[in-house]
């Protein structure tokens, strides 16, 4: 049995996979676990369209992975689809990855205010770590115009 946290991100997932550039770049995005305080761990396999020109895993491909994390992330701590834009993204390379590569990816949403959010994100296959990255995200509402208006 599954908890609110895990069922939220599983539906951004299935929207995240429905169309556009996350659909074609990590359609094959795994959930493997979600919990209310707002770790998720999820997997993908390296596939050739991940690849740059000397085989290796794509540095935008690893930063959009730490994009699409970390907004599950958040989606897990604040248990909503809202997960907000973009402010800042940061991403450190300490190793390569390569076609057939399992990636696990581990994040975390450790705060979620009442505007900003902040994650953190780390990139493995098996115990190699990958990748680290942060990512922060501008979450407010936007706010509803006033009947008067």
């Amino acid at each position: 049995m599954h908890g609110k946290a895990f069922e939220v991100v599983s539906l951004l997932m299935k929207r995240l996979g429905d169309e556009g550039f996350s659909s074609r770049t990590l359609g094959k995005l795994r959930l493997l676990k979600a919990t209310n305080d707002g770790r998720i761990t999820i997997g993908i396999p390296v596939e050739v369209q991940h690849l740059n020109l000397v085989k290796g895993l794509h540095g935008g491909v690893t930063a959009s992975i730490v994009d699409v994390a970390g907004s599950l992330a958040i989606a897990c701590k604040t248990q909503s689809l809202h997960t907000g834009v973009s402010t800042d993204i940061s991403v450190s390379y300490l190793s390569g990855g390569k076609l057939g590569d399992e990636l696990r990816i581990e994040a975390e949403c450790p705060k979620a205010g009442r505007t900003l959010a902040f994650t953190q994100v780390r990139i493995f296959t098996g115990d190699k770590l990958l990748a680290t990255g942060s990512h922060t995200k501008f979450i407010a509402q936007p706010s509803k115009p006033s009947s008067s208006e």
